[in-house]
């Protein structure tokens, strides 16, 4: 048989012929292939774990969609490559609330991770918890009249379906008559079975390794074929094969700060080394390490992790007072790198004095993250270069033995990209946040600030905080007008003007449950939340712009207030 790499199937095979020429040292087969249907997938999910190097989940619903619905049509879906190996690397278990049985062997997926994910939220009422974070997304149902996969609550939710719960499933059938009952039954019983039945090739690496860098080999193996392993993650492992007490000490606070990008504590870690940001990749590895080695002993390097730690606690209390202390709402954790340096010199300067110089200038980080984060400061190519830069303006500071203040001027400078342009943000630069989906996540943080500095609180009878919800990952996104409560009212709107920024706020989860698809007009009275609280989630308090035929007017007076909210922050012009 011939294979032509260049096909999507034959491209597999020498995926998977890679694999086996890394595990077949001597002559010895390390790997071994075995179909395992999804429900026997399941049931071993258990032994599972994620490396850190791989990463978080990130497929979106219509990928989630897509590849439910590759499942139902019996068509090709990719493979899951599990290391099986009795040596620990940096990983969290597949789901928290598995306790894994006593063996000392560990099964780290390499390949696949988006897939078991989608299949464990599917299986668990689309919501998880790994790594102390929640995993979570909109819920996947069924249409059994139209035979497809749709995000429509009024539909069969597919895990009513792969859990057998077959008397919620005749429930909802009761009073529908637009096909026979045993029909449908027969047609949704078909999804779980497909589904449930289909058959995934599970290549099982079975390989000790004598040091890290031959997990970095490994990684990098499975890199060359797609799935993306970045410099850090090499560089990680080659840092823990010649320093394996500093490794694990790093791991310990990566473990401890959860929220904080274990990406974001190796780079602030080496550029306390010295390393230049624009050295940390692959090709520069041994040489960056060569200097650690050559310029630090380990005194020195125990020292300077435990104050990048200190670092770290002091900027995670920060982020909780500002209410961001939660990956959603963190789009671009980079930028914290210059301010964890700025309080790692201020530690090292003013000892306890630090912390209290800090909280002083919250308000400039806050501009800091908020501009950095729109402007898109280390989005794109250079990453290192750019940052190498912005570390240099922190340097500055420390020869000034005066200068106590973050410095927010000199770094806006930086994100400007055309003369005479200003430093803090204009309506244009807003205005992207309604047309650039992407962006919507620095709204999000830019949200969360401005609430939690108006002190607003969760909608919930028990009336705790926004900032509290965030930290203890129980808020809900939510639309004030749903898509759903506009289309009740016959208003005529575009899907996407659901999406603008202005018809977003964060209040308790259960609460957003509770409200579904009410317009403002009837769950604002419902839930007695007072004027002085909708103020603080800048709803206009005027009542007929609760009511659907006046959304439009509703999102251009709340986006108003929000922008004069940002103006009194001076992140705008």
């Amino acid at each position: 048989m011939s294979y032509d790499k260049n096909s999507c199937d034959d491209a597999i095979y020498f995926y998977l012929l890679d694999l086996k020429k890394l595990c077949m040292p001597e002559g010895r087969e390390e790997i071994k292939v075995k179909l395992l249907r999804i429900k026997e997938i399941l049931e071993e999910i258990r032994a599972y774990r994620v490396p850190k190097v791989q990463r978080d989940f990130v497929w979106s619903r219509e990928k989630v969609r897509e590849f439910f619905a590759s499942l139902y049509k019996q068509h090709p879906v990719g493979v899951i490559v599990i290391w099986k190996t009795n040596d620990y690397i940096p990983s969290d278990p597949i789901i928290d609330d598995i306790i894994n049985d006593e063996s000392s062997e560990y099964n780290y997926i390499l390949d696949g991770n988006q897939r078991i994910t989608s299949l464990l939220l599917a299986k668990r009422g689309w919501e998880i918890s790994r790594g102390g974070r929640k995993i979570c997304i909109e819920g996947l149902h069924y249409d059994p009249m139209d035979d497809k996969f749709v995000f429509d609550a009024r539909k069969i939710d597919l895990c009513c379906i792969l859990n057998n719960q077959d008397n919620e499933i005749r429930e909802w059938f009761a009073g529908r008559r637009e096909e026979s009952e045993e029909e449908l039954e027969e047609r949704w019983r078909s999804v779980r079975d497909k589904i449930l039945e289909y058959q995934i090739p599970v290549y099982e690496i079975k390989k000790g390794v004598e040091n890290y860098k031959e997990i970095a080999e490994i990684f990098n193996k499975i890199n060359s074929t797609g799935v993306k392993v970045g410099d850090l993650d090499m560089i990680l492992s080659f840092f823990a094969s010649e320093f394996s007490e500093a490794k694990d000490a790093v791991i310990e606070i990566s473990d401890k700060y959860s929220e904080i990008d274990l990406k974001v504590i190796i780079r602030l870690i080496f550029c306390n080394f010295g390393v230049d940001q624009r050295k940390l990749t692959k090709q520069d590895a041994k040489q960056v390490l060569d200097k650690i080695k050559r310029e630090w002993n380990q005194d020195a390097i125990r020292r300077v992790i435990s104050e990048s730690e200190g670092a770290i606690s002091i900027g995670v209390r920060l982020l909780e007072e500002l209410g961001i202390y939660n990956r959603r709402f963190l789009p671009s954790q980079l930028l914290l790198i210059p301010v964890l340096k700025w309080i790692w010199i201020l530690i090292n300067r003013e000892g306890d004095k630090a912390e209290n110089i800090v909280r002083s200038c919250k308000n400039d980080i806050a501009k800091w993250l908020i501009i950095g984060s729109i402007r898109g400061r280390y989005t794109g190519g250079s990453v290192g270069k750019r940052l190498q830069e912005d570390l240099k303006i922190i340097e500055k500071f420390n020869q000034m033995e005066n200068k106590r203040r973050f410095p927010i001027d000199n770094l806006l400078k930086n994100t400007l990209t055309k003369k005479r342009a200003q430093k803090l943000l204009t309506k244009d630069e807003i205005s992207h946040l309604e047309e650039n989906s992407a962006r919507k996540k620095s709204f999000l943080m830019l949200l969360a600030i401005l609430l939690v500095k108006n002190e607003a609180g969760d909608w919930s009878e028990r009336g705790r905080s926004v900032a509290e919800r965030i930290k203890n990952n129980e808020i809900a996104i939510h639309h004030i007008f749903s898509e759903r409560s506009l289309e009740n009212a016959d208003v005529d709107f575009e899907p996407i003007d659901v999406q603008h920024f202005a018809n977003i706020t964060l209040i308790d989860s259960k609460v957003n449950k509770r409200i579904k698809d009410e317009p403002p007009s009837s769950y604002i009275s419902g839930l007695n939340i007072e004027d002085e609280e909708l103020e603080k989630h800048f709803i206009p308090l005027e009542r007929d712009l609760w009511e659907p035929e006046n959304f439009s007017e509703f999102i251009q007076k709340r986006k108003d207030l929000i922008f004069r909210k940002m103006s009194e922050l001076e992140i705008m012009r």
